[in-house]
């Protein structure tokens, strides 16, 4: 472990929930109609949801589990299944060894397959009965050390009153955050007061509201897929969607700040997470620009600017090079890192890289990204 003011924690890692979770732990009442695992007839992995087939999970089951490995195996049909992920993914015996190899003091735990079958599952009742079975099996999985490794609700929203009843059940149960689909469930936007009620519950609870991408079917780009372009499978789409994937985030934001929802909750603190930090500057300046300009078209009292500092704060990734200049401009504060493990996109000795990154700034400025602001921010 590292001493208190060198103190490490991850702020972004993934488990990769067992096949066997909702049969287990779903309600008695829905287990009949348990999420499950199944293989089509060319051996590709997808999800069964209700006893239908998840279309977009389909060959995606290996990218949740894929850090380290070739793009081509991961995209070779059947060549890996979802139960060949990494024991750490599965384990929490072996999450532990795996935090103490990488030098990390303290990890918090997001869901896998969730952001998949989260937003795919429209069924209200049921989504809410998957949701709970996940929430409490991370619990269990967390129990393993907890005071390592912490549980973040996932909070697929399709129902407000659903959502702050699931706000209210995992804060007493111990969760550090609630983690939402950055693109609405919902019929209405995140500027709507229609989703007061829930910011206000989480902002009761003193937790972060946490923005993750996910995959769905709606993301920019999709729409122009077609077979004149030799596009007609999903896999061959995850350049364009990781690119674009960002917006999803940015939209979130805008809403946000469109809805006034900063002076409403000046508590409630938002994370933006998987999609890097460099676009913070250019958005931001350009979001107090634009208010300057139209400021009158929302309800915002201050500079866009003024509540990224009091509010928000960004995931930072291994590959960023502007992260001392946009603490200077932000402040420490704002930052946090995490390593994305297991899925595709992990890059092996994330720490290593993000030390790299940080090692311009002070030492109390690096002591915040690489682990107080997130201790402070979950409350760990």
């Amino acid at each position: 472990m590292n001493s208190p003011t060198d103190l490490v924690v991850d702020a972004h890692g993934h488990i990769m929930e067992p096949t066997n979770l909702w049969v287990d732990y779903v309600d008695p009442k829905f287990r009949d109609r348990a999420l499950e695992f199944a293989l089509s007839v060319e051996g590709i992995d997808h999800m069964v949801l209700d006893g239908e087939p998840s279309p977009y999970s389909y060959g995606v089951a290996a990218f949740v589990g894929g850090t380290g490995i070739e793009y081509e195996k991961l995209a070779e049909p059947g060549a890996i299944h979802y139960e060949d992920g990494p024991a750490p993914a599965f384990d929490p015996s072996a999450r532990l060894e795996y935090l103490d190899k990488e030098g990390i003091d303290l990890s918090l735990i997001y869901p896998s397959t969730g952001l998949i079958w989260g937003s795919e599952l429209k069924d209200i009742e049921l989504n809410d009965a998957y949701t709970r079975a996940y929430n409490n099996w991370a619990f269990d999985f967390c129990a393993e050390d907890p005071q390592r490794m912490f549980a973040i609700a996932f909070l697929p929203v399709l129902d407000i009153d659903i959502a702050i009843a699931e706000v209210r059940r995992t804060a007493k149960l111990g969760a550090k955050g609630f983690v939402l689909f950055a693109t609405p469930l919902t019929a209405f936007g995140f500027w709507s007061k229609e989703y007061d009620p829930l910011w206000a519950e989480i902002e009761a609870t003193g937790l972060p509201l946490i923005f993750h991408p996910a995959l769905n079917e709606e993301f920019f780009g999709h729409q122009f897929a077609n077979e004149a372009d030799g596009i007609t499978d999903d896999r061959y789409l995850l350049y364009l969607e990781s690119c674009s994937v960002v917006l999803d985030l940015q939209a979130a934001l805008a809403q946000l700040f469109q809805g006034g929802v900063f002076d409403r909750f000046p508590k409630l603190n938002i994370v933006m997470l998987e999609i890097g930090a460099g676009w913070v500057w250019h958005y931001i300046e350009r979001a107090d620009v634009k208010y300057q300009r139209v400021g009158s078209a929302s309800p915002l009292k201050h500079l866009p600017s003024d509540y990224f500092r009091r509010q928000i704060v960004v995931g930072i990734e291994p590959h960023e090079t502007m992260i001392p200049e946009l603490i200077s401009v932000y402040g420490a504060q704002s930052f946090i890192w995490g390593t994305d493990y297991p899925h595709w996109d992990c890059v092996p000795d994330t720490l290593p890289l993000i030390k790299k990154q940080l090692d311009q700034l002070t030492k109390s400025d690096r002591a915040a990204v690489l682990g107080a602001n997130a201790k402070q921010l979950f409350r760990l």
